[in-house]
This record gives C-alpha cells, structure tokens and sequence, in this order.
C-alpha cells in the first residue's frame, strides 16, 4: 500500500457556524487543511472557532473574493510547496458521511492512479443519492467539492482557471484533465 501525503483547503465565504461541524468530518483524514476566506467582512469569533479546531489547520485571509479557482490555486499551491501528493478540495458547505474519505484515500493508495487526476465521492445534494452501485466509474466532469486532486498532475495541466469566478471552475478543469488524457474518477 501506497503512502500520500494528502492536504486540505476549504474556501470561504461569509460562513456559517456549521462550517465546524463540516471541517470536523475531514480535519482527521489529512495532514493540513488550508482555509483560504474570500469574505470582504469577517466573522472574528467563528474564525478562531475554526483555528482552535485543529493545529492541522493554516488560516488565510485572502483579502476580499478573488473567486473560486484563486482559493484553489492558492491552497494547491501551497500543499504543492509543503510536499503534498493529493490535496482535498472542499466547500464551506460540504462534509463527508461516516467512513467515506477513508475509502477514497484507501482507493489512491491501493491503485495506479498515475493518469488519475481527480478520485471525487458520489454526492449526495438536496438529499438526493447519486450513488447507483459500490464500483468506481469514469466521469468526464464532478463538482470541486469533495474531491482529492492528485497534485502530480495539476502540476502538468495547470492551475485552475481563474477568469472562472465560480460557475465552470469545476467543469473547465475536469474538461482540461480529459483532454489531457487524465481520468476522473468517482467512489
């Protein structure tokens, strides 16, 4: 079995206090998790709630909404430049159910994940299931959050795009990552 080093960020954006609560359901299966806060106005308490969670979490305040893919170049830049091999990519708003980041992460670990650029959950949104069956499948595009991006290969792509405010991000990557003969994949 395989070890990764595998990093975190989350984005921000005027949260909520159950942003807690969701950082609570990763923060043990990474070794960082970067908080990059694109908020113009700042909720001082609920930030050093969320400082206090974890010594595994990094703060930063990214001085006003600089977009989506800026946050996620920021934080994949950084895990790239700690020595990070995946990094996690997440929304204030997401958390993950019971045991299922341990069985994407045991996932990178026990295959060849070389032309893998993105292994992403199945989503469950408006309590909906998009889980059919227990298998791994090829997608051509997932939404950001949730997903581990193998850093390998974001350092041959690129970043992502940053004319892309929020809506795309996730679609111009996975697109890039396809063209590029990188796989997704969904557990």
């Amino acid at each position: 079995m395989k070890y990764y080093k595998i990093y975190g960020v989350v984005i921000l954006y005027h949260p909520e206090p159950n942003v807690l609560k969701n950082i609570g359901t990763y923060i043990n299966g990474i070794e960082r998790l970067y908080v990059i806060d694109n908020s113009e106005i700042k909720d001082l308490e609920l930030i050093e709630k969320i400082k206090d969670l974890s010594t595994k979490i990094t703060y930063i305040d990214n001085n006003g909404n600089k977009g989506i893919a800026c946050a996620l170049n920021i934080g994949a830049q950084l895990a790239i430049e700690d020595g990070a091999t995946w990094i996690l990519t997440m929304d204030q708003d997401s958390r993950f159910e019971k045991e299922s980041l341990q069985v994407l992460i045991k996932w990178i670990t026990s295959n060849d994940t070389e032309k893998v650029g993105i292994i992403s959950p199945y989503h469950l949104i408006n309590n909906i299931s998009y889980k059919s069956e227990d298998r791994v499948i090829d997608k051509l595009t997932v939404i950001t959050s949730g997903n581990l991006l193998n850093l390998e290969v974001y350092k041959k792509i690129g970043p992502f795009e940053e004319k892309y405010f929020i809506d795309s991000v996730d679609h111009e990557y996975c697109l890039r990552l396809r063209k590029n003969a990188f796989l997704i994949k969904v557990h």
